[in-house]
C-alpha cells in the first residue's frame, strides 16, 4: 500500500496495478500543488504578470542593462559599493550567460517568493495562520511602494529579515556554533544587498539579544552561554565582511554623498488627509511621496484593513505570549520600528531620530525613515499569523466541545450550531486571504505601472563607438542629473536613475547629487565638484575639451532628455567634435589627447596642489587648465607604467568615486593632490611605475578571509542538510 506522508513524498509499499498507481499519482500532484513553496511561487508570478515579457523594467532606482559590468569594484577602490561586491559580481557573471532582463525578472520573483516563504515558516509551517503571515508579508503597502520605486535591494533585505529572526531564535535556544554561523551569515547577506541591511538586521538582533539577557538575568551559566554565542556571531560576521572592511580603513574622502539635515524634512514620513502621520505609518503607509504613486482610494483601503490586521496582532500577542516567548520581543521590534519610521515626521519622535542621526555612524543613510516600516510589517505578519491561528483553533475547539454537549440533548440544534461554527471559521479563513490580497493591490499594481522596454538603437550605436576606443578613459555624461525623466520609457513613472551610467561600458563621470530643493548638490566627490564648477562657468568656456584633460575624458555624451537644451554650450566648444548625433543623443569626442597620467610643471604644481574648488576663491578656469597627457606604456586598474616624462611631476586622474589613497611610486607617498583630487608624484627619469599597494597589501587578504569563512559555513550547512536527508531515508527504509 502506498501512502503520502506530511512532506508530500511517496512511501512505496507493495506494487499495484497500473490503474491504481495512476490514481495514487493524483493525490501526490495535489500535495505538491498545496505546498507553500508552490503557492507563494504562483502568487509571485501573478504579481509580476505582464512584466515577465522580454525587456528591462526601468523604474526609480532599478536599472538593468546588457552586460552588467562593475570594473572598479573588484579592486576595493570604489567607495559607493563597499559591501555590495558579491552580488555585483554575481550580476556581472550571470549577465554573460543570460540576458540581463531575464536575471532581473528572476531576482524580483525570488524576492517575492522568499519573503512569503520566510514569513510563513517563521509563524509555523503547519499552522493555518502561517498563510496569513506569509501573504501579508509578501503583499503589503511597503512591498508595493518599494517595487514601484525600483528599490529591489531594499526588498531583498526585507525578504531576508524573517530568516534572520528565525536564525536568532535558534541561536537563543541552542547557543551552538552552527546557529551563530547562520545568524552571522544572514546578517552579512542583508548588508550585501544594501548597507541599510546591516542596521535593520543588527537592531533586530540587538533587541532579541537584550531581551534574552533580561529574561535569564538570574541564570549566570545561561547568561555566559548567551554572551559566548553572541561573541562567536560577531567574530564570524567580522570575517565575512573583511573583504570590504579592509578597504574602508583606507578611505580618505569618506562616502561620496553627504546628506544634509534638510533631507530630514524632505524625506520625512507623511500623514494623509484623513489620518495623522502616526496612524498612517502604523497602517504601513506614510511614505513621503506615496500620494504621487498610489491612488488615494487605495490609501483609504489601507486604513480600513489596518484595523483588522492590528486586531489579529494584538489577539495573537495576548493569547500566545506565555507559550511563545518571542512574541513580546517582536512586538517591541514593531513599536521601535513605528517610532523610527515616523522619525522626523512628528514633533514627538523627531528628537529621538535626530539624536540617532547625529550620533550613530552611518545612520544618516536613513534620510528616508520609512524604511523602518519593515519592522511594523514583520510584527503584523508574525503576531497576526499567530493570532489568526489561535483564533481559528479556539473557534474549532469551542465548536467541538459545544457540539458534543448539545448532541446529547438535541441532534437538530447540534447540526445548526456546527453549521454556524463552520461559517465562522469560513469567515476567518476569508480574512486570512482577503486582507493580504487587498493590501496587495499596490503590489499587483506593478504589472500595470511598469512596462518592459529595451534601450533605443541609438544608444547601442553610441556604445559600440565608445567600446572601440576605450583605453582607460572616462566618459562624461550630461544632463547632470542623478534622476531624470526618460522619454523613451513608455510608462507613467518615467523618472528613473540615469540609466546611461550602467548601459555604457568603462569608467564614467555622471551626476551623483540628489538635487534637493534649495540644495542643488550634496556631492563631496572632487570630480563632481569640478564638473559643477564648469557648469557654473559654462557661458565663459570655449575649450571644454582642454579643461577635461585632467579628468581623462575622451568622450562627452549628451542625452536628449530632461532639460538637455541647457547644454547647448557643448556645440560651441572648439575642441569637442560631434561623432554621433541623432534624436536620442549626441556623442562628442575630445580632440585633445587624453591619458590616464598627467604631466605637470613645477610652477603649475605649486599653484594647484591640494587645491579645493569647493572652498577657495581661485577660479581654475580663468586660464587654460594646466597639465598634459603622458605616454602610458601599460595600464591596469591598479598599475600604471609610463615612459620618459619631460615634466617635473605626474598626476593620476583616476575616475569618479574611487578611493585616492593607497597609490605609491617606489613605495613613496604622493607629494600632494593636484587640483585637489589627483595623487601626484615626482616624475621618474627614463620610466616609472605607479601602483596601488592597497589591493595586494590589504584587499586580497580580506577577500581570502571572507571567502574561506563563507565556504566553510556553506559547506557545514550543506553537510548537515545531506546528513539529515540520508537519516530520513534510512528511517523510511526501516
Amino acid at each position: 500500500m502506498n501512502l503520502i506522508d506530511d512532506r508530500g513524498t511517496l512511501n512505496r509499499g507493495n506494487s499495484k496495478p497500473a490503474l491504481q498507481a495512476a490514481k495514487q499519482r493524483l493525490p501526490l500532484a495535489l500535495a505538491w500543488l498545496a505546498r507553500p513553496s508552490f503557492i507563494y511561487g504562483a502568487i509571485a508570478l501573478a504579481v509580476l504578470g505582464p512584466t515577465l515579457a522580454p525587456g528591462y523594467l526601468l523604474t526609480g532606482d532599478m536599472l538593468f542593462a546588457p552586460n552588467m559590468s562593475f570594473p572598479t569594484q573588484i579592486y576595493g577602490q570604489n567607495l559607493s559599493s563597499w559591501a555590495s561586491l558579491p552580488y555585483l559580481l554575481v550580476l556581472q557573471c550571470t549577465s554573460y550567460l543570460f540576458p540581463a532582463w531575464v536575471i532581473q525578472k528572476l531576482i524580483l520573483f525570488l524576492i517575492l517568493w522568499t519573503a512569503g516563504i520566510g514569513a510563513h515558516r517563521l509563524v509555523s509551517s503547519t499552522s493555518a495562520g502561517a498563510y496569513f503571515g506569509g501573504l501579508l508579508y509578501m503583499l503589503n503597502p511597503y512591498v508595493g511602494l518599494r517595487l514601484l520605486l525600483g528599490q529591489w535591494t531594499m526588498l531583498a533585505v526585507f525578504a531576508i529579515i524573517p530568516f534572520a529572526v528565525a536564525a536568532m531564535l535558534e541561536l537563543l535556544r541552542s547557543r551552538s556554533l552552527k546557529a551563530a554561523a547562520k545568524v552571522a551569515l544572514l546578517w552579512w547577506l542583508a548588508g550585501v544587498f544594501q548597507m541599510h541591511g546591516f542596521y535593520l538586521v543588527g537592531i533586530l538582533y540587538m533587541i532579541m539579544g537584550l531581551a534574552a539577557l533580561i529574561r535569564h538575568r538570574k541564570n549566570t551559566h545561561l547568561l555566559f552561554s548567551f554572551l559566548k554565542a553572541m561573541a562567536l556571531t560577531g567574530g564570524i560576521f567580522t570575517l565575512l565582511n573583511a573583504y570590504w572592511l579592509v578597504s574602508l580603513t583606507q578611505t580618505a574622502f569618506g562616502r561620496i554623498t553627504r546628506i544634509p539635515s534638510v533631507a530630514l524634512d524632505i524625506f520625512a514620513s507623511r500623514g494623509s488627509l484623513e489620518w495623522p502621520v502616526h496612524l498612517e505609518v502604523a497602517a504601513m503607509g506614510g511614505f513621503w511621496s506615496a500620494s504621487s504613486l498610489i491612488p488615494h482610494d487605495v490609501i483609504r483601503l489601507w486604513q480600513i484593513l489596518f484595523v483588522g490586521t492590528l486586531f489579529l496582532a494584538i489577539y495573537g500577542l495576548l493569547e500566545e505570549r506565555k507559550t511563545r516567548w518571542s512574541l513580546p520581543e517582536v512586538a517591541v521590534v514593531g513599536i521601535i520600528g513605528w517610532i523610527l519610521a515616523v522619525g522626523a515626521g512628528s514633533i514627538a519622535t523627531r528628537p529621538i531620530f535626530e539624536f540617532l542621526w547625529v550620533h550613530i555612524p552611518g545612520f544618516q543613510g536613513f534620510r528616508e525613515s520609512h524604511k523602518f516600516v519593515a519592522y511594523i510589517v514583520l510584527m503584523y505578519s508574525y503576531l497576526g499569523g499567530i493570532g489568526f491561528a489561535s483564533l481559528f483553533r479556539a473557534m474549532r475547539n469551542h465548536s467541538f466541545d459545544r457540539s458534543m454537549a448539545i448532541r446529547k440533548k438535541d441532534q437538530t440544534r447540534s447540526k445548526v450550531f456546527n453549521t454556524m461554527a463552520s461559517s465562522g471559521r469560513a469567515i476567518v479563513i476569508m480574512i486570512c486571504t482577503v486582507v493580504p490580497l487587498a493590501y496587495g493591490l499596490t503590489v499587483f499594481n506593478l504589472a500595470t505601472s511598469i512596462n518592459p522596454t529595451d534601450y533605443p538603437p541609438e544608444w547601442y550605436d553610441a556604445r559600440s563607438i565608445i567600446e572601440e576606443n576605450n583605453e582607460f578613459n572616462n566618459l562624461l555624461i550630461f544632463p547632470w542629473h542623478s534622476f531624470m525623466k526618460i522619454d523613451w520609457i513608455e510608462q507613467n513613472q518615467r523618472k528613473v536613475a540615469n540609466p546611461a551610467g550602467l548601459f555604457f561600458t568603462g569608467n564614467m563621470i555622471k551626476a551623483d547629487n540628489i538635487e534637493l530643493p534649495k540644495y542643488d548638490s550634496d556631492s563631496i566627490d572632487p570630480m563632481s565638484i569640478y564638473i559643477e564648477t564648469i557648469l557654473e562657468n559654462r557661458n565663459n568656456i570655449s575649450n571644454l575639451g582642454r579643461l577635461l584633460i585632467p579628468m581623462n575624458v575622451k568622450y562627452v555624451l549628451l542625452l536628449k532628455e530632461e532639460n538637455h537644451t541647457d547644454y547647448s554650450f557643448l556645440y560651441q566648444q572648439s575642441d569637442l567634435k560631434p561623432v554621433v548625433t541623432n534624436s536620442r543623443l549626441t556623442l562628442f569626442a575630445n580632440e585633445n589627447n587624453t591619458s590616464s597620467l598627467l604631466g605637470v610643471k613645477r610652477d603649475e604644481a605649486e599653484l594647484w596642489i591640494d587645491y579645493d574648488i569647493d572652498e577657495t576663491q581661485l577660479n581654475p578656469f580663468a586660464r587654460e587648465s594646466a597639465g598634459s597627457p603622458v605616454e602610458v606604456v601599460r595600464n591596469t586598474p591598479i598599475t600604471i607604467h609610463y615612459s620618459n616624462s619631460e615634466y617635473d611631476f605626474v598626476a593620476l586622474p583616476l575616475t569618479q568615486g574611487l578611493n585616492r589613497n593607497g597609490w605609491r611610486q617606489k613605495g613613496q607617498l604622493p607629494v600632494g593632490y593636484y587640483l585637489g583630487f589627483m595623487p601626484m608624484f615626482p616624475a621618474q627619469a627614463g620610466a616609472g611605475s605607479i601602483e596601488n599597494v592597497t589591493f595586494w597589501g590589504r584587499v586580497v587578504w580580506g577577500y581570502l578571509a571572507s571567502t574561506l569563512t563563507l565556504a566553510a559555513i556553506l559547506t557545514w550547512i550543506a553537510k548537515g542538510r545531506v546528513s539529515a536527508m540520508l537519516a530520513r531515508k534510512r528511517e523510511a527504509s526501516d
